[in-house]
């Protein structure tokens, strides 16, 4: 499958001609490829090195939620308007290299029943570029993302669609607490043909340490640092890849594969089982992106080792999971960059059980006002589990009905 890819992909370059993606002009003027998120501030001071940077992310959904247990009841129809993310980013820089980033956030405001709307500290790392002398590594400190997934490294601000997969966003806990903590990471580019990074750092947390059917309910003792590597290639001169997003716009071309392998050995924890329990996670990840002019294709396989069945059994019980995502969306850029898309995932939470099984698709459609700056869209998803799965989690189909708005300013 690979091979032909590449080889359609050669095929194309040779050709075809695209408009070049540096600076498409949208309904609302142009997006990120002329103006960077936020505003530099103004700095009285005349003997000092800082620059400083403020800028605000907002989005907001609506959605209707509908599902059935495994006898085909329907439970109460949910309707939900919350915010799904409202931050403010700060970036200093000082010296030639040196800079600091940073976010406060405020996730899921007013999300279901709950009615949460606490501030949280998102991002806050110092970044060394020029890391070694050498151009192409830089050096992060401190609270920055594991990048054990294409979807969940690429920011909410350039998704697609503004829920990621659940494969996905169960990856993002599987080694560390939404693949963030403290963490030391060395990344490298060389030309954008290839992108490396290697990382160590902190690891799981209570309640987010969850089994295969989604319960966390355990106490974790003890855990040794998560590590992992990452590196993605773009091996198609002209095809190289310059920042990670998945809304192409119709413009230019790009083809990468990548893949990580990510570790957290000796996990001490206490659940249902009458002593504590222990295991090692493995994660790994493979993903392919392609795009030519307003064709784009994005796909993800993760691999999870030391998955636990089920927390609330008295004997703990490990195996493996594995699944895949892929979606793709189509750009009219001569009819105000609207943008019908779809998404496919298959997930298999515990291989070692059958028909456990879980499927979904989304189906929607984007309208870039002024690009990633600012756009709206929709979707509609159906998700549908095993017998068996649907038997443990009480869901047999979901369907789910979501409209948005972002902005990043």
């Amino acid at each position: 499958m690979l091979k032909k890819l590449i080889l359609i992909a050669t095929l194309a370059v040779a050709t075809t001609s695209f408009a070049s993606d540096d600076a498409p002009e949208f309904d609302y003027g142009y997006g990120e490829s002329k103006f960077k998120w936020g505003v530099e501030v103004p700095i009285m001071e005349q003997n000092t090195d800082l620059k400083l940077r403020v800028g605000t992310r907002l989005q907001a959904l609506m959605e209707n939620k509908q599902s059935k247990d495994n006898a085909g009841n329907d439970s109460l129809n949910q309707q939900d308007f919350y915010i799904r993310r409202a931050r403010l980013q700060v970036e200093a820089k000082f010296k030639k290299n040196l800079s600091a980033y940073m976010d406060i956030r405020a996730d899921k405001v007013d999300q279901g029943n709950g009615g949460g709307n606490g501030f949280a500290l998102g991002d806050a790392y110092f970044q060394v570029k020029n890391f070694l002398g050498s151009d192409n590594l830089k050096l992060k400190l401190f609270r920055a993302k594991y990048d054990i997934s294409r979807s969940q490294t690429v920011s909410s601000s350039r998704l697609l669609i503004p829920n990621r997969s659940s494969i996905s966003d169960f990856a993002a806990d599987y080694i560390s607490k939404g693949r963030r903590g403290n963490n030391i990471q060395l990344l490298g580019n060389w030309s954008n043909k290839v992108k490396a990074q290697v990382v160590v750092g902190d690891g799981v947390v209570d309640g987010s340490f969850d089994d295969a059917l989604g319960n966390g309910a355990v106490d974790i003792n003890s855990q040794n640092l998560a590590h992992g590597v990452r590196v993605r290639v773009s091996p198609i001169p002209g095809w190289e890849e310059k920042k990670l997003k998945e809304t192409q716009f119709g413009h230019g071309q790009h083809f990468t594969v990548g893949a990580g392998a990510f570790f957290l050995h000796n996990i001490n924890f206490d659940n249902a089982a009458p002593t504590p329990q222990e295991v090692d996670r493995k994660l790994y990840n493979f993903d392919l992106s392609f795009h030519i002019g307003p064709i784009s294709l994005m796909s993800e396989y993760f691999i999870f080792e030391g998955m636990v069945e089920d927390h609330t059994a008295p004997v703990l019980r490990t195996g493996k999971s594995e699944g895949f995502v892929v979606q793709g969306e189509y750009v009219l850029t001569n009819f105000h960059y609207i943008s019908p898309f779809v998404r496919y995932e298959n997930w298999d939470r515990f291989t070692d059980n059958s028909d456990f099984d879980q499927t979904s698709y989304a189906l929607g459609v984007n309208y870039y006002l002024k690009g990633n700056k600012l756009r709206v869209g929709g979707y509609y998803e159906k998700t549908e589990s095993g017998n068996n799965l649907a038997a443990s989690t009480g869901d047999k189909e979901s369907e789910l009905i979501s409209l948005n708005l972002m902005m990043h300013y």
